[in-house]
This record gives structure tokens, C-alpha cells and sequence, in this order.
């Protein structure tokens, strides 16, 4: 025998039956047909739309306490796409995945199946975000995609967001740099590899001496020579150096005492000579006094030829130390010359350029060392003196006048022309690479560094070292080459 029941399943509506085939004594549930049970809703006892429980309906619908499962849905608060406040994703039309998170009509973040639009100022990570930039919190730099038709600026340093056109450090959408200041630091040689520069590119360095404006300058490696610390003219009295025998020569030994303000490094010196007979050696040396006349043991010293001098009237030359002589202020030092190796030569030697009597040097005296074994002064007085220019050394990574002269550091060391005048120890800014700004130029020339100290020449000096080729009469592109 069977019977018909109808069972009541649904907690909140008595309507929502499920009918249910005919049972026997004995059939359990689970055997019951797979479409046995018409579901029209399953809810928890609990359910109130928006306020408790679940529910799942029979189109797919999971609502749940503040969410919204339905149609490929997933929101909370908000109703539809950028509608409401709260989030909503999904898939608008079954093809477009978007999604919106926030107040739709305040702060909000969306996507559109395309772009994510991000709220007007969004923090990340010490960035703001905002429509068209992205710059660090404190508004000093930052990339700017603002568009006005002009030459706008990507990127930005050393001012705001809104005065970006005017901070010291800004590239435009066509490529074009300005910065206030670069620091170039390099190991070895000054620059290396290639640099293209269609503006004057300047860099700040410290003076190693005074320049002038336009100046042609070197950067001192350590073994340039600077500020002339004594300078004493001569005036034609000869001073005889030589190895005769007493009587044929007026001395063996030449020296001119001197002074120096605070702790002075001596790096080169100037003489003043001509030469009789053939080229011999001398050598010239900075000693310290004993009672009066030369110590007899040199500070620093060098060998230079006679041959490089002329023998029809008094000639000038410029030696080196291969290292500075490091001198103690307000102390009494002597430069000494003599002739290289001794022994009698009455033929060959050198007259010096000398002061017989006048006091041109103040701080000092000449004297002779003669064949007795003693120094005497010169000219038998004492306010006689030679003609003798001492030169500091130029502190390593200062800059000085660029000259062809003696073919050291101020020829192979050019880098550019200072664009004002300052004193020793000053900062001055040097144009490296570019055009510089000069004058008296003649178009279309090659120019060289001349033996005139900071000075340029359409002909080379002494040593060939190219600077540049005049583009007008104002203007040399600097080239650096030999």
C-alpha cells in the first residue's frame, strides 16, 4: 500500500512546497529520485535580506549579510558599478570585468575593463599619486605627465610639483637638462668615455692661483706650479759660474737667500743666464741657512743644461721639482746653483743675470762661493741680488693657467676657460665642454694653448696642444685634443 505526503520545507514562506513521489514502508531519502525535491529557495532560519542569514536561490543568487552574489556579482554596499558607496566587481554585459571601490561620488578607485583610475592623491610607499604626477611626499621631485602643448617637464628635483619649470634640476618631454650644479667625481683620468653637450657644460673647482676671466686652465694633478712667492728682477750685471781655477772664474757656487709667508710648497723657479762655450751640466737646489750662507744640503734639487740657453744675451727657463720643497714661514732658505761635477773647465760656464747694489730684494742677499772654500757676497755689498722666480705648488685637483711652455701638467692638463677673475684659493666655474664664450676670435681657426700663461694662439706653443675651433668671433667649441 502507498501513500501521497506533501512536506512543508520552507522555514519562512508555508507556501514553498516540495512534492515528493509516492513512498513505501521502508524508502529512506537518499533514494529518492535526483529531481525528486523542486528547489525554489534555501534559506537560513535566520534570513532578512540585507540584515542576517543567507540564501540561495534557484538563478544562482548567494545573498549574504552586506554581500551580494548574483548574475557574476560580487558587491557590498554599492548597487551597480561605480554606483553607491562600498565595492562592487563583476562582469558588465558578459564580457567587461570592472571594478569599484569606495564612494562613487568621492574618493574612490576604479577599473572600467581598461584603465585603473586612482583617487586624485594617493599615498605609496613615501609617492603621491596624484592625476598627472607621481612625487615624494615632501613635494621636492617627482614625474609629471601634464600636458599643455609645450615643451612640458617629466622630471623634476630640488623644488615642487607646481614650480617644477624653475627647479634646479629638470628634463623636458624633448630630452633637454638643466641642473644648477654637477659634480663630476672621477677615478684616473679627469673625464672618461664620450660626452655630448650642446650647451656649455660648467663645473665649480678652487683656484690654485689668480685667473682671469677667458683664462685657458689646467687641472693641477699635484705637479703643477702656481703663485710666484719671490720675484726678483735682474739687471745685467753679470755674476760668473763656472769650475775654473781661482782668478778665471768669479765662483763655484751662486746663491740668493729668501723668505716665504707661512708654510709654502716651492714647485718650479725661473732663471735668468746666458751660456759660454759648450752646453754643461748644473744644478740648482733649495737649502736651508747655516750662520748666515747655505747649509750645504738640499731641500730639493734638479739638473738643468746650460745648452738651453743662448749665448748672445740673457735668456729665461723654467725647471721643476720632482717633488715641492715644503718650506716653514718667516725662515731664511737660500737657491742655490753650481756647476755639476767640479773640476777645472775654464771655457765653459754661465753668466747670471744679477742686481749690483739697489736692494731690490729686501728679504735677502747674493752670495759667490769662491775658490777659498767660503761665501762671500756678492759684488762685495750687501744689497746685491739675482734675478731668481720661485713658484708654489698647485694643490691637486685646483686649477691653474693652461700653458704650452714646458709640456707638464698646464699642457696635458687643459680642461677648459674659467669664466671670471678670482684670487688664489677662490671658487671659480670652468666651461669643460661646449662652447665657450671668448673674444677676438676668427672663425673656422684651430686654436692651441700658447706659452703665455691662461693664454690660447692660432699656432701652437712650445708643446702642440689643441683647445678648440672658433664657430664665430665670440665662440670656441672646446675639442681637448692634441
Amino acid at each position: 500500500m502507498s501513500e501521497f505526503y506533501q512536506y512543508n520545507l520552507g522555514d519562512k514562506n508555508p507556501s514553498d512546497q516540495y512534492a515528493l513521489p509516492d513512498l513505501t514502508v521502508g524508502t529512506t531519502l537518499l533514494e529518492l529520485p535526483q529531481k525528486s525535491l523542486v528547489q525554489k529557495d534555501i534559506e537560513s532560519v535566520n534570513f532578512v535580506p540585507d540584515h542576517s542569514g543567507y540564501s540561495l536561490s534557484n538563478d544562482g543568487t548567494i545573498s549574504a549579510v552586506g554581500f551580494d552574489f548574483s548574475g557574476g556579482t560580487l558587491r557590498a554596499g554599492q548597487t551597480a558599478y561605480d554606483t553607491g558607496v562600498g565595492f562592487w566587481f563583476g562582469i558588465v554585459d558578459g564580457t567587461t570585468p570592472k571594478f569599484s571601490l569606495g564612494d562613487s561620488a568621492g574618493t574612490k578607485i576604479t577599473f572600467d575593463g581598461s584603465t585603473l583610475t586612482l583617487p586624485s592623491s594617493t599615498t605609496i610607499g613615501g609617492f603621491t599619486v596624484g592625476s598627472d604626477y607621481i612625487r615624494d611626499t615632501a613635494n621636492s621631485f617627482g614625474l609629471a605627465s601634464t600636458v599643455t602643448g609645450g615643451d612640458d617637464v617629466r622630471f623634476w628635483a630640488g623644488d615642487t610639483f607646481a614650480n617644477r619649470a624653475s627647479a634646479d634640476f629638470r628634463i623636458t618631454e624633448s630630452g633637454a637638462v638643466t641642473a644648477t650644479s654637477i659634480t663630476l667625481t672621477t677615478s684616473g683620468a679627469l673625464l672618461e668615455g664620450t660626452v655630448i653637450v650642446n650647451a656649455p657644460l660648467t663645473v665649480s673647482f678652487t683656484a690654485g692661483e689668480a685667473i682671469t676671466a677667458n683664462d685657458a686652465v689646467s687641472i693641477s694633478d699635484g705637479s703643477i706650479y702656481g703663485d710666484t712667492l719671490v720675484n726678483i728682477a735682474g739687471n745685467s750685471n753679470a755674476i760668473t759660474i763656472g769650475t775654473g781655477s781661482d782668478g778665471t772664474a768669479e765662483g763655484q757656487k751662486l746663491a740668493q737667500s729668501f723668505t716665504v709667508t707661512g708654510a709654502r710648497n716651492i714647485k718650479a723657479f725661473q732663471l735668468s743666464l746666458k751660456r759660454v762655450g759648450s752646453a754643461v751640466n748644473f744644478t740648482a737646489s733649495i737649502q736651508g741657512d747655516s750662520a748666515g750662507s747655505p747649509d750645504g744640503t738640499p731641500i730639493q734639487s734638479v739638473t738643468f743644461s746650460s745648452g738651453d740657453f743662448g749665448t748672445g744675451s740673457f735668456n729665461t727657463g723654467i725647471y721643476s721639482f720632482a717633488t715641492a720643497a715644503a718650506l716653514s714661514g718667516s725662515t731664511t732658505y737660500w737657491f742655490v746653483i753650481e756647476r755639476t761635477g767640479g773640476g777645472s773647465d775654464v771655457a765653459n760656464y754661465i753668466l747670471y743675470n744679477a742686481n749690483n747694489g739697489g736692494n731690490p730684494y729686501a728679504n735677502g742677499l747674493a752670495k759667490i762661493y769662491k775658490y777659498a772654500a767660503t761665501w762671500d757676497n756678492a759684488f762685495g755689498n750687501t744689497t746685491s741680488d739675482i734675478y731668481l722666480q720661485l713658484y708654489e705648488s698647485i694643490v691637486g685637483g685646483n686649477v691653474s693657467r693652461a700653458s704650452a711652455l714646458l709640456n707638464d701638467g698646464r699642457t696635458k692638463n687643459f680642461i677648459g676657460f674659467a669664466k671670471s677673475t678670482v684670487s688664489s684659493g677662490s671658487p671659480v666655474d670652468v666651461v669643460i665642454a661646449g662652447l665657450a664664450s671668448l673674444t677676438g676670435l676668427t672663425i673656422g681657426n684651430l686654436y692651441y694653448l700658447s706659452d703665455t700663461f691662461g693664454a690660447i694662439s692660432t699656432t701652437p706653443g712650445t708643446t702642440t696642444r689643441k683647445v678648440g675651433i672658433a664657430t664665430s668671433s665670440t665662440k670656441l667649441l672646446i675639442t681637448n685634443n692634441w
